[in-house]
């Protein structure tokens, strides 16, 4: 994604495994779930790849 037209891309993940791949792609990541996670600022697009198959309950 580093190399695409996209000004800012940010991501999330709850890997510290994968944050750290991330980071040495250079790419902007934090640490968090959707459970917890907090929007303080506006996007133009929000994706969620492979999402579904990590929420285990129904109020997930």
């Amino acid at each position: 994604m580093s190399e695409s037209s996209f000004a800012n891309v940010e991501g999330v993940d709850n890997s510290s495994e994968m944050l750290r791949s991330a980071k040495d792609k250079g790419l902007r990541v934090f640490h968090g779930n959707m459970q917890t996670l907090s929007l303080n600022r506006k996007y133009d697009l929000i994706v969620a790849f492979d999402a579904l198959g990590h929420i285990t309950t129904s109020e997930d």
